[in-house]
Formats: C-alpha cells, sequence, structure tokens
C-alpha cells in the first residue's frame, strides 16, 4: 500500500497566495516599473532594449552608452550575457529609471503589390489618366468633397518608409521637414527600400492631381512630411517610431498617418508599447489627428498602434464594400476605407488594389496594392480635408465628424468588421460644419493619483457630460456646472490622457494623468494527484504538484517561479524549481514532480515573482506538508 502525505494546518486556504506590501504614500520613487512591450512572444529587438528617466533624475551611468529616443526615453545596449527580457529587469531596478521594456520590431513584406501593365486613358476629370481606374475615390465621396476642399495648407506626416520624388507624378509637392528616425537627422527621409510603401502612401494622401500624369491624390492641397521610421532593408523598431512621431507633432504636423503595425492576440494596453503609448499621448493632446491602419493578418484583433484610443483605426473594404479577409476587425476598429483585394470585381482588367505611383525593387511604375495599409492614407486625407476647410475645429470635432458620417456598413450601427462604417468625406465636411462649439478640457486636478482619486475637471460646455474615461478607461464622475466634473480614477486606468464626452462633443486632455503602478499581487491555487482527510489535501510521493496562478496587474513576459524545499538539518533546502513566463493574461501553469521526498520528511511549496523595481516581491503564502509514516 502507498504511503500519503499528510499537511499540517495551514493559515488559509491550502494554495492561496499572499499579497505583496503596498508601496506607501511618499515612498521612495527612484525605481522604475515595466511598461506595457514585455510581450516576449512579439517580435522585438535583441541588442537593445528602452527605458524612460524618472523627470527630473539625473542620467544614470548605465545610460551612458544609451542613444536618446525623444524626452524621456532611451535605448540602451543589451549586455553579452543576458537576454533582453534580463535587461529590462536590471534597468527597472536601476534608480532614476520610471520604465523599461522590450523594443518590439516590423518588417515590410515587399511582394505584397501588382505593377500596372499601363496607365489607360483618361475618361473623366480630373485630368490625371489613371484617374478612371481609382475605384476607390468615389465611394468616400472624393469627387463631391474637391468641391468644398483639397487639403490646402495642411501638414500631413508620413511615419513611414519614407518618400520619394525619383517618380515622374510627385515632383510638385515640396516636402516639408523631412526627419530620419533610424538616423535620427533631419534634413532628408529617403524611401531607399525595395518597397516604395511610404511613397505609395503619401500619393494616396497627396498625389499631384489634374496635372495630365499618372494618378490623383485625395487631399492633394495638402503638403506632406516625410518621417522616415525603416531602414533600407524594411526593419522598424517601435523606439524609431515613437522618435518619428513626436518629431512630426515637434515641427508642425496636424495629421500623421501610420500605414503599418504589429499584429495583436489582445487588446490595447495589453498589446502596445509605452513608448509609443506616450508619443501618441503627446501628439494627441497637441491636437493632431493620427490614423493608422488596422492590419493585414486577418485577426480579430486590430493591430498596434492603431489600437490605441487616441488612434483611428483603419480597416479595408473590397470594390464590393465588403471586407477582405486579409483586414484586422474587432472592438477597437474606428472606420472602414478602401484597401481592395485580389480580384478584378468591377471588371476593368486591372487588379482592385489602390493605384498609385511608386516603385518596387528599384523599378518606377504604377502600383496596385491590396492592404489596409492602402486604406488608412484614405482617411488621413480625409482628416487634412476637413482641417483646411475649418482651421479652428478641434482635433475631437474632427475625429467625431469622420466617425459619425461613415456611411453604415454590416450591422445596423457600429459593428466589429466595419467601424462606424466607410468614410464619407463630404458627408463629414457637412457635420463639421454644423457642429456646435467645442468641449474643451482646460485642466485638472490633482495631476496625479491611485485608483480611487478624485480629480476636479475644468473646462467648457461639460454640462450633460454622459461618459469620462482615464486612459480609455470609464470613471463615475458627476457633473458639478458647465465648467467643471468631477471624476473618480477607475479600477485598470493606466497613466494617459482624460477624455469627456458630452452630446455635444467630446474633449481631449492636452496632458496625461499619471497614475502610479499598482503592487503585484499573485493568486493561484495547488492542484495534484490528491486524496482527502478532513480538510487537508493528501498528495502522494513521486506524483506531479501543479500549480495554476495569475498575476495582476498584467505582467506579461516577467517570470514566476514554482518552488519545492524540503527540511533538513540547518535549514530549509531548494530540491526542485520551475519557473515560467507569464503570457499575455498573466497566468501560468508548472507542475513539479514530488520524486525527493521521503516519508517524515516536512517540505514546503512556494510561488512567487522576483523583486522588480524595488518593490517588495509578490510571493505565495508558505505551504507546510509533512510525510505520514
Amino acid at each position: 500500500m502507498k504511503r500519503r502525505l499528510l499537511s499540517v494546518a495551514l493559515l488559509t486556504v491550502l494554495g492561496m497566495l499572499a499579497l505583496p506590501a503596498p508601496i506607501a504614500a511618499g515612498a521612495d520613487l527612484s525605481t522604475g516599473r515595466f511598461g506595457a512591450a514585455i510581450d516576449v512572444r512579439m517580435d522585438h529587438a535583441t541588442d537593445h532594449v528602452l527605458a524612460k528617466l524618472i523627470e527630473g533624475a539625473s542620467t544614470p551611468s548605465i545610460l551612458a552608452d544609451g542613444d536618446r529616443v525623444f524626452g524621456r526615453w532611451y535605448r540602451v545596449r543589451v549586455r553579452s550575457n543576458e537576454t533582453p527580457m534580463q535587461a529590462v529587469r536590471r534597468l527597472v531596478e536601476t534608480p532614476g529609471v520610471e520604465v523599461a521594456e522590450l523594443d518590439y520590431v516590423v518588417r515590410l513584406d515587399p511582394t505584397e503589390r501588382v505593377m500596372s501593365e499601363a496607365v489607360p486613358a483618361p475618361s473623366f476629370t480630373p485630368n490625371d489618366p489613371g484617374y478612371s481606374v481609382q475605384w476607390n475615390l468615389p465611394p468616400v465621396q472624393a469627387p463631391a468633397a474637391w468641391d468644398d476642399s483639397t487639403g490646402a495648407g495642411v501638414v500631413v506626416a508620413v511615419v513611414d518608409t519614407g518618400i520619394s520624388q525619383a517618380g515622374e507624378d510627385l515632383k510638385c509637392q515640396s516636402l516639408v521637414s523631412p526627419f530620419n528616425a533610424v538616423t535620427n537627422s533631419p534634413g532628408s527621409a529617403p524611401d531607399d527600400g525595395e518597397v516604395g510603401w511610404g511613397t505609395h502612401v503619401a500619393g494616396t494622401i497627396a498625389q499631384c492631381t489634374n496635372n495630365g500624369i499618372g494618378v490623383a491624390g485625395l487631399a492633394y492641397g495638402a503638403r506632406l512630411m516625410p518621417v522616415k521610421v525603416f531602414d533600407s532593408s524594411s526593419y522598424m523598431t517601435e523606439s524609431w517610431m515613437a522618435r518619428g512621431i513626436d518629431w512630426a507633432r515637434s515641427n508642425g504636423a496636424q495629421v500623421i498617418n501610420i500605414s503599418f503595425g504589429l499584429p495583436c492576440t489582445a487588446t490595447w494596453p495589453t498589446c502596445s508599447s509605452s513608448i509609443v503609448d506616450d508619443a501618441i499621448s503627446a501628439a494627441a493632446g497637441a491636437g493632431i489627428v493620427i490614423v493608422a491602419s488596422s492590419g493585414d493578418d486577418g485577426h480579430a484583433y486590430v493591430s498596434t498602434p492603431a489600437n490605441n484610443p487616441y488612434v483611428i483605426s483603419v480597416g479595408a473594404v473590397r470594390y464590393d464594400l465588403q471586407r477582405p479577409s486579409y483586414s484586422n476587425y474587432g472592438t477597437g476598429l474606428d472606420l472602414v476605407a478602401p484597401g481592395g483585394d485580389w480580384l478584378d470585381q468591377n471588371g476593368d482588367g486591372y487588379l482592385d488594389g489602390i493605384l498609385q505611383e511608386t516603385f518596387m525593387e528599384g523599378e518606377w511604375g504604377y502600383l496596385f496594392v491590396p492592404s489596409t495599409w492602402s486604406a488608412a492614407p484614405h482617411v488621413s486625407a480625409a482628416a487634412a480635408m476637413l482641417r483646411a476647410a475649418y482651421p479652428s475645429a478641434t482635433r475631437d470635432q474632427i475625429v467625431t465628424a469622420l466617425l459619425s458620417s461613415g456611411r453604415d456598413l454590416g450591422s445596423t450601427g457600429y459593428d466589429t468588421q466595419y467601424g462606424n462604417g466607410l468614410l464619407q468625406i463630404d458627408s463629414a465636411l457637412t457635420a463639421l460644419a454644423a457642429a456646435p462649439p467645442p468641449v474643451t478640457i482646460t485642466s485638472f486636478v490633482p495631476a496625479s493619483g491611485p485608483v480611487g482619486t478624485a480629480v476636479t475637471i475644468t473646462g467648457s460646455l461639460l454640462t450633460g457630460a454622459t461618459d469620462v474615461r482615464f486612459s480609455d478607461v470609464p470613471a463615475t464622475f458627476t457633473v458639478d456646472s458647465d465648467t467643471q466634473i468631477t471624476a473618480t480614477v477607475p479600477s485598470g486606468a493606466t497613466t494617459g490622457l482624460i477624455t469627456v464626452s458630452t452630446p455635444t462633443g467630446n474633449a481631449t486632455s492636452t496632458t496625461v494623468f499619471t497614475v502610479p503602478e499598482r503592487a503585484p499581487k499573485v493568486t493561484g491555487t495547488l492542484k495534484g494527484y490528491y486524496d482527502t482527510m478532513g480538510q487537508y489535501k493528501l498528495y502522494r510521493i513521486g506524483q506531479k504538484v501543479l500549480y495554476q496562478g495569475k498575476v495582476v496587474p498584467n505582467l506579461a513576459g516577467q517570470e514566476l517561479f514554482f518552488e519545492l524545499q524540503i527540511r533538513k538539518q540547518g535549514g530549509w533546502k531548494t530540491v526542485a524549481v520551475k519557473h515560467s513566463t507569464l503570457s499575455a493574461k498573466s497566468d501560468a501553469r508548472m507542475g513539479i514532480k514530488a520524486s525527493t521526498l521521503k516519508e517524515e520528511t516536512p517540505y514546503r511549496i512556494r510561488c512567487y515573482l522576483e523583486t522588480s523595481g524595488g518593490r517588495v516581491a509578490a510571493r505565495s503564502m508558505w505551504s507546510y506538508f509533512m510525510a505520514k509514516g
């Protein structure tokens, strides 16, 4: 008959884990925290990680060889004896570091485009020869909208591979404040890879139009700001993207287009990066309309950074206005625009992609490209057209006009396949013309605080507010007057902008509200092959004991440890240990085989997180067991 193990009385329910001590008010905040980009399954740079310094802190010596990205963000080299995630852990424990995270990367696929054999003869105005096969322009009401606006004078930043004017049809554009975020140098942002993607996107936004050459652009009166964030091998890091976004904000961009992204298997902010979120918050706070493609993975999750709440996320539709299978969808989708598909649904003899002048592998011509990356610039051009027509309109008014005027597709009202519907530029111009005076947020106090903090928000036209959000998390609130709201920081809120929604419009704060990071908490249960005696579980020697647990807040990418110890003369000795990288849901499942146990030998099992950034580590309560003789 097999022997069994009998546990002694526990202080709490078997397997439940203790909470770490909270950070006391006024505690030393000289140590850091993990950023959002710590999912090691995402493609990330292996030679460096990212660190953000505490405001006012002297530069730590560890950053002496770091490359400043923007603001207080730096790229820091990974040491030869560590992994990128180990470097992140090292940095959060470095005095003066506020945030550390991985630097996610994007690689463009140069194959997903088809060269047109020739540009057909014109059939109607504008007189660009290829306009007749630009099937994508009439469905978004471009001809009608051109009567009211061409985007004249509005600066649109194309954060992409750069822009080249070596072709015949973009020479009319005088490029504004070019910037190479890869080399951190202004003055030039060449599209010098094999893809030519930034040039194609720039053409949809503001190609030279009615010039008798090539094809037409939507906001052809706008001015283009090329911001190069991909190197010549079509490789990009999120730090380059953030640097590029910040350049656009600092140098007069009024619209930012981002026609790329990283695929997600979760919603924002779980799938995001703190460095890009910081750059987007600053740009949105400066009144810039930011647009990004939802992604071409066919996933039920919008890509990042399109999933950021301050970005207009754009999916694609085909010629028949149906969602193509490649277009990402989900709860973060805002609008759809023509992106096309690998078909010829209109029978014109051409692939139903989006036609623009660019190059592929060095060969110039007019390329049809089906993609959400082709869809996003339609919305960026529309934002420029609205901004030009109504220069005093706020960012929130322009965004509201675009989203509220979409042509309903799919299920009635908002749906996750088409968001708020198909972009309708002329209807958006009409909606903006009828928009009431803007709702505003002028200030809020305090500037920071944990969950439960009462925040007084001051602004204008706040009466009738229907929603208040901290970093896109709904909060409880009361409307004190037309100029004041009192809101409570909600559970789940992170550092970010405050937004207020009213029946007449929305308002976004110009600065972020800081939410201190919550101390981590580990919860879970122990399972295994056992019998019961009274209230105790009797685990069998030689059988596996399984731990299933969860860590909050989300700490995906951190290592959770599960350890078996036996009592020896002089103390406890570890005889087995397992560790697991937490998933996107911050959960873990690990087992240890208790094969080293002997009769009458006391043993214990614990689960814990290592100390992070000087905080008290999250640990399980000691669980004691005794072999029964």
